[in-house]
């Protein structure tokens, strides 16, 4: 029969609710809506059960973050400036790489709080060297002074070498200027109470006379390594406080005095 070469009506409606009409189409390429972005550090397995599972998030985050800083100081004492990359911080810490860029913005960044740590330790290491005065003599006093602010070992020395180094960088690099400021400034201080504990009369300029005496003698010892170079800085610093010295009124022997009230310390 003729017409059953023809889908009857029942059949073609049935056919029309199976096939796709544009707005089906057009949502059946729609992208699945995306969700919040993970805000998990590199790294982190706590959410997989690993070993950071039972520690809170941000104990974690600064363990990690400590960890690339300490990384970072390492590689500036072993290596100086142009070894500290985010690859060989990552590597060195045992972290993803991703992890670097996770807690510091930039390589400046990184460098700049390596700067800091960097100084943090030189000056708590300034201070142990400090001890009581037991003599006030130029040549005692002297030698308390360079024994305070000159590297005692070898891994000393990698660290002041890769301050100066750091530095001499600040005029490139002037976010690390606060550092360096800090890092004089403390040695400054460390200077000035030897000097008062020792009774030396002594203005802010005695002060940066001494500190910048002791610093370049340790900068050139650090890059020409030369023998009795300790010596050096104690003789000189010696003949500087004879200097100071002087500056005492006849009436008081020569001898060192306390501070004068219109010479204050700084």
């Amino acid at each position: 029969m003729a017409w059953g070469k023809r889908m009857p009506p029942r059949g073609r409606a049935e056919a029309a609710k199976s096939k796709p009409g544009k707005r089906d189409a057009d949502r059946a390429v729609e992208p699945a809506e995306a969700g919040p972005r993970s805000k998990t550090p590199p790294g982190d397995t706590a959410a997989e059960g690993g070993p950071y599972r039972q520690e809170p998030a941000q104990a974690r985050g600064r363990q990690r973050k400590e960890a690339l800083l300490d990384a970072a100081v390492d590689l500036l004492e072993a290596g100086g400036f142009a070894q500290v990359t985010h690859r060989a911080v990552a590597d060195r810490a045992a972290l993803p790489l991703a992890a670097t860029t996770y807690y510091f913005r930039s390589r400046e960044d990184l460098l700049t709080q390596a700067f800091a740590r960097l100084v943090q330790r030189d000056v708590s290491a300034m201070r142990e060297r400090l001890r009581p005065l037991t003599d006030t003599e130029p040549a005692a006093v002297a030698d308390a002074v360079v024994s305070a602010l000159a590297p005692a070992c070898e891994a000393e020395r990698s660290r002041q070498l890769a301050l100066w180094e750091l530095y001499f960088q600040v005029g490139r690099e002037p976010a690390f200027r606060p550092f360096a400021r800090a890092w004089t400034d403390c040695c400054h201080e460390i200077v000035a109470e030897v000097l008062a504990e020792a009774g030396y009369p002594h203005a802010s300029a005695d002060v940066d006379i001494l500190v910048a005496t002791v610093e370049g003698m340790i900068a050139r010892d650090l890059v020409e390594a030369r023998p009795d170079a300790i010596r050096a800085m104690i003789d000189t610093v010696a003949r500087l406080l004879h200097a100071l010295q002087a500056t005492v009124p006849a009436e008081s022997g020569g001898g060192p005095s306390p501070i004068p009230a219109d010479r204050p310390a700084p």
